[in-house]
């Protein structure tokens, strides 16, 4: 069987809608065109000319019969005001550029939206911002409108007042149940619920608080102030774990995100780095470490997916100092980890004296071989530290870095790095 194929296509948006608004060229290409095709309802004004209806939008249905169109200018009728509003327009342009045929585009030209907005074609992966309205364009069938419309919940929370406008309609009704014809826009609107799921918000929250109107105790704060808060937060997501609550966990976790976005108001004021330097950073530091998802490199397995990691690590490393990461750990983790590769005596000869005598007593005490009586030695000395107004987690880790910085073949990195900090921070 001899196929010919089309020799030029038009998509014409507004085609299935009401001919007399389209451009002078939109109206021209149905005139001249010796094939026409859509997928919902053609307009009445087409009269008795022959129209290929087509399935719901996919490749697999599409591209045969667009193949065996008679050979001439084919246009197709898409409904909307451009690809954002029919999927089917996109899958007409592959397959028409799979065997050469240019494709040309008339447009209505996109309608105003009301107030600011996040929009975006249903076919594609987006995530709207619950503090904006979001329109779903192009929304094909149930199963597209049922996963965009648990996206959407999931952004703007269970409240979210959901509308829903077929191509054929003017009008947004409020959405229930699932309308018999597509392709639809969903759009949905924030509410004063929404906007505090939104990290945009959030930020607007520290810039008040910081700003000269906010509040006393957040205006006062510096990263170095802010140092034992980042500890405890941190420590009570762990907690939350183990505790195994959910709602628990988001909530510690919020407290946790808290703490990051006033340390990155505190910078922004200072015009140090933003809040999209943080994402940024972090962003493309994940990128970096998972070349076995991002890149050519694979991973089957959780060791070879640490490996991996380990290898992008240490290439990031600066200078190989192992000191750097040590750091982050909790003070006493980072003491014990210290102690795995030091003498004692050799840690006990950089100490101060009264450091030197508390470490005679204890190695020399039943406490150093109980471990029951050792946490409770620690536990008392915190608690005297606590009453004399010293935090002891951060005197440990200050304790440290004045050992590291002593330690012979030192680089002094981690002691620096808190230098630079403590000079920012003034």
């Amino acid at each position: 069987k001899l196929v010919t194929l089309p020799t030029s296509c038009t998509v014409v948006f507004g085609g299935t809608g009401d001919l007399a608004a389209l451009p002078p060229r939109g109206r021209q290409a149905i005139r001249e065109a010796d094939s026409l095709i859509t997928w919902i309802e053609p307009p009445a004004l087409l009269g008795d000319r022959a129209v290929v209806r087509l399935d719901t939008p996919s490749r697999e249905a599409w591209e045969s019969p667009l193949l065996q169109l008679r050979n001439g200018a084919m246009a197709y009728l898409a409904p909307g005001y451009g690809p954002d509003d029919d999927p089917g327009a996109v899958i007409v342009g592959d397959v028409m550029a799979g065997i050469g045929v240019e494709v040309d585009v008339v447009g209505l030209g996109y309608p105003n939206l009301s107030g600011p907005a996040v929009v975006g074609p249903a076919i594609k992966s987006w995530r709207p911002d619950p503090a904006l309205a979001a329109v779903v364009r192009g929304v094909r069938d149930a199963a597209e409108l049922d996963r965009w419309r648990r996206t959407l919940t999931q952004e703007f929370g269970d409240a979210v007042r959901l509308r829903s406008r077929v191509w054929t309609s003017t009008m947004w009704r409020d959405f229930r149940e699932p309308p018999a014809t597509f392709p639809l826009t969903l759009r949905a609107e924030p509410t004063d619920a929404s906007h505090e799921r939104s990290a945009s918000r959030l930020r607007d929250v520290f810039e008040t608080l910081r700003g000269p109107d906010g509040c006393p105790w957040d205006r006062a704060q510096t990263h170095a102030s802010l140092r034992q808060y980042a500890l405890e937060e941190a420590a009570e997501v762990v907690d939350a774990i183990d505790d195994g609550e959910s709602a628990e966990i988001a909530s510690e976790l919020g407290d946790l995100l808290a703490n990051i976005v006033l340390h990155t108001e505190i910078a922004r004021q200072a015009e140090a780095f933003t809040w999209p330097d943080v994402v940024q950073g972090v962003t493309a530091k994940m990128v970096r470490r998972h070349p076995h998802v991002f890149g050519e490199q694979t991973a089957h397995q959780v060791s070879e997916a640490a490996a991996i990691w380990r290898h992008a690590k240490n290439a990031e490393a600066r200078g190989g100092n192992e000191a750097r990461t040590d750091g982050a750990l909790p003070a006493l983790s980072q003491a014990a980890k210290l102690a795995g590769t030091l003498e004692v005596d050799t840690a006990a000869a950089r100490l101060p004296e009264g450091a030197t005598a508390a470490l005679r007593w204890f190695r020399d005490s039943e406490t150093a071989t109980d471990e029951a009586r050792a946490g409770d030695a620690i536990l008392g000395l915190a608690l005297a530290a606590k009453a004399a107004g010293i935090d002891p987690e951060l005197a440990v880790r200050d304790a440290l870095r004045r050992l590291r910085a002593g330690l012979p073949g030192s680089s002094g990195t981690s002691t620096a790095r808190s230098a630079e900090s403590d000079t920012y921070v003034k």
